[in-house]
Formats: structure tokens, C-alpha cells, sequence
């Protein structure tokens, strides 16, 4: 990539974040902002992968990321010096989705440049950037992890382009699925899906690129095994999941239908994309329809194939799509109708690629640049008026920050009812501030608070008879109890609230509390024995490739 491109991707994603530095947006942004203060902290502190989230939920803890996403938060983690050097939250996520735009756009250009010449990939690339749905997912919603998935979906179908063309790529498709499972699992199964259905238009009765495209999939989920196979296991001590709260919940975007109701809540935003999707469906069908023009015959079925992937994501962006999910089971949860859209984007660069480089006319492509630009700003305006009525009150997010909220559903444990663990619960312990972290609630005896941190709960007791002491912290089978006689102590949750109940036997004990995902079950040892060797051979593939084309150019 020239310096030319760079710095155009540079100042084109300045611009698209722009409207960030009026308004403190998106809707999401005190969650991931409570997520990346938990993370960046523990992480600093020598917590390499911090699953469990310490103080959160005003210090009840809570395991946010045995299930969420943890590579969009080491990036933010990188960046929390700023913080700590003076920048605000909201500064330093504006830098971070400055970074994912930034690098959406060099990996959209990697894959585009492929296809068609720089100067067309470029144009397509900075569409992308503008495309409402993308500007809806960043200044709507905050969808920080959204956003990161996006910056390895074009690297994904990329690579896969190049396994179906008998490229030995394998690996970087790997490693691009990889990226993107530990970005946004549910984002990765809507690009596995895309790429999925590319393979099969593409390949016919080949089954060499299928083995390989398969192969690399797989390949990309051991990849990700140290983070999805422990959020797997541990699901089960969870809350059991919801269908009628889900059910009350499934057209609130990303989840829902494209539905009447849909338009009714984000109607602006809804009859936008519709445009677009429709400008996308008619130059498919152009393109498609003159594909005689077009003299690369592997790009011609490629338009094909892209406007098959986008007739099927567009069924499931509709309600008459749901015959379809209620046949998933549980995958229903995780491939959400709307973010359907993301495939909508590639499909109009790719299209608008192929457009501008065979079958726009002459004098069309003279005015090229300065059409897409306009285009682009276009694009952008309206995705800003989006934001009008926008609350610009900062009182919840200084809120979620300074309390730590993760309460949402979905990281409630079983043993911790709904009100031991709502909003209202929290803010009244944030209140009052007088909480004793270990409490003698049976027998006699004393019990003293030596340590009380993420790597560890510490505490000294003493006691002629057997006790029990409550912890001002969540039970879960990630901790486990032991004296420094290495003895194991019983660690159990309380009823209803869910906290530690610890039985002390009769003496003087020092007591550990530690966790790890190895507590729960020892064979999860083979998630990250999986992992660790995954990444080796991605590294010993790079590094063989390497070794050859320094041998070719000094041949």
C-alpha cells in the first residue's frame, strides 16, 4: 500500500468519526466503556487475559469475559495509558474506533485491490467506510465489537477468494476467521455464513477448495479454543436463558427483523438502509447481467456468486425468514437478522468495484473520484442527522463508569436472583458504601481481610469451633479455596444473593481464593494447549513462507 492511500484512508477515517468529537454517541458506549475500564486495568496490573471482571458491579465481580470478546479490549487495553495520562473514557473509545476504521479501510482496500485496480479499489473502499449501516453500528449503537469484526471480514472473504483459486492461503484464512471470533462471535457466523455460500457458487463440483476453505475455518476456530470452549463450559452455571424476555426483546436492533416495527423505532435509519439495499439489488442485477463485458471469467462468476450471498442474507434480514431460525436452536441466539447488513456492504464495494472498473462508461469513470466523494459525504450527512434527537446527556454513562454496571441478563449467575443483581440493587450498594467484605453469619469466630484483588482473596481466620463467613463477592466455580497448607476449603454460593459462603474449620488458617477457567474442569487445559498450538503452526507457516521468497528474489 502507497503512502498516498495511506494517508487518504488516514483523513477519510477522521471524517467518518467526526461526528464523535459534537456528540457523546452511541448507545452501547457506556457498556463497552465499563468492559474496557475492567479489562485495561487488570490487564495492566499482570491479569494477562482477565476473565473475571473484579470490581465490577460494585465489587461483586462478575465473568464478563469467560463469554464476551477480548480482542477489540487488548487493543483498547493499549491505549489505556491515555487514560491514565488524562484522556477521558469517551477520548480514549473515540481513538479506538478511529483505529478500527482506520483499519477497516486498509483491509477492504487488501482485499478489493485484488480484484480491480488501486485507484477503483480505493473508491470502493471509502463506500464501505460511508455505508449507513456501518455509521449506524458506530454512531447509533457504539457497537465498538461490531466495528473490530468488521476490520477482518474483508480479509476473511480475501483469503477465501484465494483458497478457491488454489492459492495456498489457507493459513491467513485461518487466521483472519480467527480475528474475527474473538472480535464478535455472532458477526463471525454471519461471515462464515457469506463466505460459506461464496465457496459453494464458486467451486460446483470441486471439492479441493472446500477441503481447504474447511480447513481453514476450523483451523480459525481452535484459533479462538482458549476463549470459546471455557465460555462453552461455564454457560451452564449461568441464568437459564429467557424466551419471553427474549421474546419481548428480539426487534430491538441488533437482534430483530427488519419489520414494521423497526421502522417505527429507527424509522430514519430503516428507510436509509432500504435505499441503499435497493441501489445494492439493481447493481447486482447490472452487473450480473453484463457480465459478457467483464473479461476476467473468474470475476464474472464471482458477480454471480456475490449476488446469490446477497439475495440469501437479504431473506434473512426479513421476518419471512423465521421458519428459518426457529430451526437453529440455539444458534438462533447468535446469527441476529440485522447484522445481515454487513454482508450487504461487501456486496455493494464489490459490485460498485467491478462497476467502476469494466462497466462504467468513459467519461463516467473521468468523473469517478469526485462522484464518489460527493457520494460518500452524502452518505455521511445523513447517517449524522441520524443523531439529531440523540440524548447528549452524559449522567448514565458517568454512572455505568463510576458503579461498574455489567448487569445485563445474560451474566447473571444461576445462584443470584434478578433483584440481587438489577441496576436498582447495584445503585443502592454503590450508595451506601458501608459493606463489610467478610461477614460471620454462623458459629463463632473471626476472620480478617489480609488481600482483597483480582489475583487473589486472602484472609486470616481464627476459631475454636468450625464457622461460616460470607464474602462481599459473587460465587463461581472459577474460585476455589485452599489454606496455605494447601488444604481445600469449601467455597459454596449463598442463596439468592449468590455471594461466597466459605466453611472454616476450627483453628488459625490462612486462606487463598484464587481463580482460573482450569478450576471449573482440568480439561479445559486443552482449549489453550489447542490454541497456543494453532497460533505456533500460523507462525511457523509466515516464517517458512518467508524463508522462500528470500530465497526466490536472491535466485
Amino acid at each position: 500500500m502507497s503512502t498516498r492511500i495511506a494517508g487518504l484512508l488516514l483523513l477519510a477515517s477522521l471524517i467518518n468519526i467526526s461526528a464523535m468529537f459534537f456528540y457523546q454517541i452511541g448507545a452501547d458506549i457506556p457498556f463497552h466503556s465499563v468492559f474496557m475500564d475492567c479489562f485495561s486495568i487488570q490487564f495492566w496490573q499482570g491479569d494477562l487475559y482477565p476473565r473475571w471482571c473484579f470490581d465490577n458491579n460494585t465489587g461483586l465481580g462478575v465473568p464478563a469475559f469467560l463469554y464476551y470478546f477480548p480482542l477489540p479490549y487488548y487493543i483498547a487495553a493499549l491505549l489505556y495509558p491515555l487514560y491514565v495520562g488524562g484522556l477521558s473514557h469517551y477520548a480514549v473509545f473515540i481513538i479506538a474506533f478511529f483505529f478500527a476504521t482506520f483499519f477497516t479501510g486498509v483491509t477492504c482496500f487488501l482485499w478489493l485491490k485484488d480484484i480491480v485496480t488501486p485507484r477503483f479499489a480505493l473508491l470502493s473502499t471509502l463506500l464501505l467506510l460511508f455505508m449507513p449501516y456501518r455509521m449506524e453500528a458506530m454512531l447509533y449503537r457504539g457497537a465498538y465489537t461490531e466495528l473490530w469484526a468488521m476490520v477482518w471480514m474483508p480479509l476473511v472473504f480475501k483469503y477465501t477468494r484465494r483458497v478457491v483459486k488454489g492459492e495456498n492461503d489457507i493459513a491467513w484464512l485461518a487466521m483472519a476467521f480467527g480475528l474475527t471470533l474473538l472480535s464478535n462471535v455472532p458477526c463471525a457466523f454471519i461471515v462464515a455464513l457469506a463466505s460459506g455460500l461464496y465457496v459453494l457458487m464458486m467451486t460446483h463440483k470441486s471439492w479441493n477448495p472446500k477441503f481447504a476453505y474447511a480447513c481453514g475455518m476450523l483451523w480459525g476456530g481452535v484459533l479462538a479454543a482458549f476463549y470459546l470452549l471455557p465460555g462453552l463450559y461455564y454457560r451452564q452455571f449461568m441464568a437459564p436463558f429467557d424466551k419471553q424476555s427474549a421474546a419481548k426483546g428480539a426487534h430491538i436492533i441488533p437482534n430483530g427483523f427488519m419489520d414494521m416495527f423497526a421502522v417505527h423505532w429507527i424509522g430514519r435509519i430503516v428507510i436509509f438502509l432500504c435505499l441503499v439495499m435497493a441501489v445494492t439489488a439493481i447493481l447486482s442485477a447490472y452487473v450480473t447481467h453484463n457480465r459478457s463485458r467483464i473479461p476476467d471469467i473468474f470475476i464474472r462468476r464471482e458477480a454471480v456468486a456475490w449476488a446469490a450471498v446477497f439475495a440469501v442474507c437479504l431473506f434473512l434480514l426479513f421476518p419471512i425468514s423465521a421458519p428459518f431460525y426457529d430451526h437453529l436452536g440455539p444458534l438462533a441466539a447468535i446469527v441476529f437478522p440485522w447484522r445481515m447488513q454487513m454482508i450487504f456492504m461487501c456486496c455493494a464495494v464489490f459490485m460498485a468495484a467491478v462497476w467502476m472498473q469494466w462497466l462504467a462508461k468513459p467519461r463516467q469513470r473521468s468523473h469517478m473520484n469526485a462522484d464518489m466523494i460527493i457520494f460518500c459525504s452524502l452518505l455521511f450527512l445523513i447517517s449524522f442527522l441520524e443523531l439529531v434527537d440523540y440524548s447528549k446527556s452524559t449522567e448514565l454513562f458517568d454512572n455505568a463508569v463510576a458503579v461498574r454496571f455489567i448487569a445485563e441478563p445474560e451474566y447473571r449467575t444461576q445462584w443470584a436472583d434478578s433483584n440481587h443483581f438489577g441496576p436498582q440493587y447495584l445503585m443502592d450498594r454503590f450508595v451506601s458504601k458501608n459493606r463489610e467484605k467478610s461477614v460471620v453469619i454462623s458459629g463463632k469466630g473471626q476472620a480478617y481481610i489480609r488481600h482483597w484483588a483480582w489475583d487473589g482473596i486472602e484472609l486470616h481466620t481464627e476459631s475454636n469451633a468450625p464457622f461460616v463467613v460470607r464474602l462481599d463477592h459473587n460465587y463461581f466455580p472459577l474460585w476455589k479455596a485452599q489454606t496455605d497448607m494447601h488444604e481445600l476449603v469449601t467455597l459454596r454460593p449463598e442463596e439468592q444473593t449468590g455471594q461466597m459462603l466459605l466453611d472454616i474449620p476450627a483453628g488459625e488458617h490462612n486462606i487463598l481464593l484464587t481463580y482460573s477457567v482450569l478450576n471449573g474442569s482440568p480439561y479445559l487445559v486443552i482449549a489453550n494447549v489447542l490454541s497456543a498450538m494453532a497460533w505456533l503452526a500460523i507462525v511457523a507457516v509466515y516464517m517458512r513462507r518467508k524463508r522462500f521468497d528470500n530465497l526466490r528474489s536472491a535466485c
